[in-house]
């Protein structure tokens, strides 16, 4: 059993079908999607690390 199509690309063929014309992909817009869900999990990633980062204590400087 093969999983079905998922993302743009199930969308992209079923419109296709429903409509029968020829949708052309975002490539760009997919990108500026990626970037951003990868910056959100990088951002958690680092938040979640600074608990285990030692904590610089500004009174040592003054």
């Amino acid at each position: 059993n093969k999983p079905g199509p998922s993302g743009m690309g199930g969308l992209g063929v079923i419109s296709q079908l429903l409509l029968c014309k020829t949708l052309q992909p975002d490539f760009q817009q997919e990108e500026i999607c990626s970037i951003s869900k990868d910056t959100d999990d990088i951002l958690a990633i680092l938040k979640e690390m600074q608990e285990f980062m030692p904590q610089v204590n500004d009174a040592m400087y003054t």
